[in-house]
């Protein structure tokens, strides 16, 4: 990941989901400690769900800058605004 995303997620997004990830750490635990396997397992189990969880968050975090950028980005002024009611019909076409 680009170093300014990483240093975007480690200043503002991370501390934002720290109480998110407590609650899903407890979630796994107690879903983790019903399965018939070993404590060592179990620990595996939590330390892979950890890591997917960073490793997506930081991703997803990355893909929204970009699409926050790419929203605020300077658009041509005869087009502007546009994009956002291309999908709705036009008032001249019949609506099925």
């Amino acid at each position: 990941m680009n170093d300014i995303y990483q240093w975007l997620y480690n200043s503002y997004a991370e501390s934002e989901l720290k109480d998110m990830a407590r609650d899903q750490e407890a979630i796994l635990r107690a879903f983790a400690e019903g399965l018939p396997i070993s404590a060592d397992d179990r620990l595996s189990l939590q330390d892979l769900s950890n890591g997917v969880r960073l490793d997506w968050g930081m991703e997803v975090f990355a893909l929204g800058v970009r699409l926050g950028m790419a929203l605020a980005g300077p658009r041509e002024p005869a087009a502007a605004g546009q994009w956002l009611t291309s999908f709705l019909p036009q008032l001249d076409q019949t609506v099925s």
